[in-house]
């Protein structure tokens, strides 16, 4: 009977010891994938607090009980339970859609609150040190384009400290933000440097001008970097039939439209300024000896709205979703219109000149396609035709790139337009160049838990860790949201840290790129 008691002895005390074991290790972290989210248990359903049903508790306090969002903006999240002799909590985001991660979790206290997987999904959760406080604080970025609704999941445990299983409550809270997609904003009307939209009406590649007219728009727009902005239109004539040995077909339905919409053409090529009747002009479309005086014209004007482009690309769908924000500086009466762009630079293929058939010629700022109707997206807003000094619109255009199209050589312009008896465009924006990286947060082509930075957020030093080989080949590339590359360096072994001292504060993505793997992570530069 002693060898009983002993073996009874030993084992209730192994017991007692999982048992704190357990305890233990789910006060330093919670399992992930305990909120009481879709497809997932609650604390009170695993073994960390078992003898429990989870009632509705807590708060989730976002951007001020407001509850809407704006694509890309970063807001402070607090999370509140019931107090407890000790606490404990996990949090995650969700698409009302598809039950997806989105938004990104920004750790801003690090004593009290830590990161965690699973699989796909990220979740906040306390520390240990963070047992000992019932509200928690961290920032969220919302995702770079319009995600729709957006659900938070959150579940509190008020623990009574006693080491045990057993005694808790656990509480779940959800709640529901929305995009906020128009609004109004009169904190800053600056408004940016004026743009002059220059549409290019070639004719086709039959044209023999095409060449000199195109001279003089590439100048304008050397001339004038970053303020003026051009589309060369193909429309579907005599002249714009390819060659027998012609790769492209630059024709396009749109084309037709839009040269129907500001002509009728009198020969090629012919350009539209702002698409305004200018003044002494009886033609929108005029011939290319005009263009640069009257480019220099409209320059000299100010916009009365603002437009500021992003943009997230999905590498394995090659799907193109592309943000575009309208900040109006002044009231406008009338109905205006937005117009999204798909543009290809350097496409060589046939063009005829005056010295013969150029079998090499570079085609630039070609209109691939246009992601909205030909003649522009109404800008929505609440009253109607007038437009408030201040008001925003944030609106998403999507498409599917085919395969024959190369990223690297795509731009995306957007501009803003009336539509009534007039088609003055107020102000054009260009994304210069599409990254060939995904720039959204873990779109990888590798699994993005290989790479890890650090410190983040960073004042001027990150440092860089690759699970894999960092070899020779190694690159560092660093875009901003709008996917503009603002860095690049290599990396070896020997060097794998990168001083950004001199980038802006604000968010970043970091792509690493070597022979076997891409990977994409965002930062925060701070001061």
């Amino acid at each position: 009977m002693r060898i009983v008691h002993i073996y009874s002895f030993i084992l209730l005390a192994g017991l007692l010891l999982l048992t704190y074991t357990q305890v233990l290790t789910y006060s330093i972290s919670p399992p992930a994938a305990t909120t009481g989210a879709p497809g997932e248990l609650t604390c009170s359903q695993v073994t960390c607090h078992n003898d429990n049903t989870a009632t509705i508790g807590g708060t989730i306090d976002f951007n001020g009980g407001n509850n809407k969002y704006i694509p890309g903006e970063i807001y402070t999240i607090t999370l509140t339970g019931e107090s407890g002799v000790k606490n404990g909590f996990e949090f995650v985001s969700l698409t009302n859609e598809n039950d997806k991660n989105t938004g990104s979790i920004i750790v801003s206290d690090l004593t009290n609150t830590q990161t965690d997987n699973n699989g796909s999904k990220k979740y906040l959760t306390h520390t240990f040190s963070g047992i000992n406080q019932n509200s928690w604080s961290f920032d969220w970025e919302a995702p770079a384009t319009n995600a729709g609704d957006i659900n938070f999941y959150a579940v509190f445990n008020k623990a009574d400290g006693d080491g045990t299983v057993s005694g808790d409550s656990i509480f779940t809270k959800t709640l529901t933000i929305t995009p906020d997609t128009i609004y109004i904003d009169t904190s800053s009307l600056i408004p940016q440097t004026k743009t002059v939209l220059l549409e290019n009406f070639v004719g086709g590649v039959r044209v023999v001008n095409v060449p000199s007219g195109d001279s003089i728009m590439e100048s304008l727009i050397d001339q004038n970097p970053g303020k003026v902005i051009s589309l060369r239109i193909t429309s579907e004539s005599p002249f714009s039939v390819p060659y027998t040995d012609s790769k492209h077909d630059f024709r396009m339905n749109d084309g037709t439209s839009l040269e129907t919409l500001l002509g009728p053409p009198q020969g090629y090529p012919l350009g539209a300024i702002n698409r305004k009747l200018l003044n002494g002009e009886s033609e929108i479309l005029l011939t290319k000896d005009k263009w640069s005086t009257y480019v220099q014209q409209e320059l000299q004007d100010t916009t009365p709205v603002n437009i500021t482009m992003g943009y997230y690309w999905d590498n394995t769908t090659s799907e193109l979703t592309v943000n575009v924000k309208l900040h109006y500086l002044e009231e406008i009466t009338g109905y205006h219109y937005i117009s999204v762009a798909l543009i290809e630079n350097n496409v060589i293929d046939l063009q005829k000149s005056s010295a013969g058939i150029d079998t090499y010629y570079v085609h630039k700022y070609v209109l691939r396609e246009m992601m909205t109707p030909y003649n522009g997206s109404l800008v929505k807003v609440p009253k109607d035709s007038i437009i408030e000094k201040g008001r925003v619109i944030i609106t998403d255009f999507e498409t599917t790139l085919p395969d024959s199209f190369k990223l690297s050589n795509m731009q995306v312009i957007s501009f803003v337009h009336r539509a009534d008896t007039a088609f003055d465009v107020m102000q054009a924006a260009l994304i210069d160049t599409l990254t060939i990286f995904p720039i959204g947060i873990h779109k990888t082509v590798k699994n993005y838990r290989s790479l890890k930075i650090y410190p983040n957020p960073t004042l001027d030093i990150l440092n860089i860790v690759y699970s894999g080989s960092l070899g020779n080949n190694s690159k560092v590339f660093i875009t901003d949201l709008s996917g503009k590359m603002v860095f690049t360096s290599k990396l070896s072994k020997a060097k794998n840290s990168i001083d950004i001292s001199h980038l802006a504060n604000g968010i970043y993505y970091l792509t690493l790129q070597n022979n076997t793997a891409i990977v994409t992570k965002k930062f925060m530069k701070i001061r």
